[in-house]
């Protein structure tokens, strides 16, 4: 999965964990426990991950990968 890569390519040791909804529309919501604080980092509709929506796509995770890095220099 391209979020896997990207979340472990900006934080390779901290563990990943996938939840998934029976709720249409379908979301993604990346989010990071720091202590007891849990914090959204992103959340957007997967039809933006889809690869045939390639500019969608390269966009979204550029976006997320810029606010991945930005939450990394906080932690």
């Amino acid at each position: 999965m391209v979020l896997e890569f990207q979340l472990s390519s900006v934080f390779p040791d901290s563990p990943i964990k996938i939840t998934c909804l029976d709720e249409y529309p379908v979301k993604v919501c990346i989010t990071a426990k720091n202590g007891a604080q849990i914090l959204k980092v992103w959340e957007g509709s997967q039809k933006k991950l889809f690869s045939k929506y390639k500019r969608d796509r390269e966009a979204t995770i550029k976006e997320i990968r810029s606010i991945l890095e930005e939450l990394k220099e906080d932690f």
